[in-house]
């Protein structure tokens, strides 16, 4: 939440600018040309959480191989995470997998709190078939299962709609007040 305000109060200081003629670098005031590189660096910073919340292991304790009891025998290796988020998805996942599956209208989060909890109960229900799909069909940078490629591009798919979907709700209420991000 502090991120995505300080990203809405960058935008904020861009769109004055964008409204007298200037643009990053012409016409801007100092602190409106930091605004737009301000808006870069959280922007950058919020797509790794939000690429993070997409996967169901940064949502669990079961991070990185299942702890505790185990009736249903998944992965229990320290490699697991890797296993799955860099060499499967190096692997088999191509940007234009994602973006087929991308729908084109953007929302704005009435809520922003609200539908963050609500992204991230999304992904957490999704821990279990993450390991039951890992059980099937380990992923590592071989695996060719059709169920590990659609379920990992539809939680790719979801974090990129998020992203946008954060990214455009702070571009769109950045006249507004900045919420206290304590509450």
């Amino acid at each position: 939440m502090v991120q995505v305000g300080r990203l809405r109060k960058a935008q904020k200081l861009l769109q004055k600018a964008l409204d007298r003629g200037g643009g990053a670098k012409v016409g801007c005031t100092r602190d409106e040309r930091h605004a737009a590189f301000r808006i870069i660096d959280d922007a950058g910073i919020l797509g790794h959480y939000v690429a993070d919340g997409s996967n169901p292991a940064h949502t669990s304790i079961q991070y990185n191989g299942w702890t505790g009891p185990n009736p249903n025998g998944y992965a229990t290796d320290k490699r697991f995470h890797g296993r799955f988020e860099s060499a499967y998805v190096g692997a088999n996942i191509k940007l234009a997998d994602v973006v087929s599956q991308m729908d084109t209208v953007a929302r704005v989060f009435p809520d922003l709190r609200a539908a963050i909890i609500s992204y991230l109960r999304e992904t957490n229900a999704q821990v279990e078939h993450l390991y039951q799909l890992d059980k099937a069909h380990p992923f590592d940078s071989t695996t060719t299962s059709a169920e590990d490629k659609a379920f990992t591009v539809e939680r790719l798919t979801a974090g990129a709609r998020m992203l946008r979907d954060i990214w455009w709700t702070a571009w769109v209420t950045s006249g507004q007040p900045v919420p206290n991000p304590s509450r």
